[in-house]
Parts: structure tokens; sequence; C-alpha cells
């Protein structure tokens, strides 16, 4: 279902970082362009993924789940093996 949606970005990529500053402007600036786009795509498909993945799970079984290490909640990718352990 997720791949359907084109929501299983999160799933086959990483989040996107940042362009490394420096160089030339115009570059620059195109690289930061490219950067929030990926961002904005990749942070929307991860908030419907990890929604879509703990909605379709009983909410017994989704209490056992762990779903954040050390207080950082985890994006879609990490919530998905955790529930493959």
């Amino acid at each position: 279902m997720l791949g359907v949606m084109d929501l299983d970005h999160a799933l086959r990529e990483d989040a996107s970082t940042p362009p490394a500053a420096g160089g030339d402007a115009a570059v620059t600036v195109e690289a930061m362009k490219r950067y929030e786009v990926d961002k904005q795509r990749w942070e929307r498909s991860n908030r419907l993924s990890l929604m879509i993945m703990q909605k379709s799970i009983s909410i017994g079984i989704r209490g056992t789940i762990p779903n954040s290490k050390d207080n950082v909640p985890f994006n879609a990718k990490q919530y998905l093996a955790s529930v493959e352990q």
C-alpha cells in the first residue's frame, strides 16, 4: 500500500542531509532548494508511513512495540525494524 501511494520513500531512503556551506552562491542556493524539497518529501512520507503502520497494528500489540530509543522517536524505517524484531 505504501509503495502504491509513493509513501515508502522514507522506508527506501534515509533523510536528506543539508548541503555543505561554501562554494558558488548560485550552486549553494540551488542545492538548498533541492534539499528543502527532498526534506519535505521525506518528512511527509515518514509521518504518513508511521501513521499507517501504527494504525494497522492492533492496540494490544502496538503497546509492546518500542517507538523510540533514548527519548528520540523512531523514523518509519526504524519503527518497521522494531516491528520485525
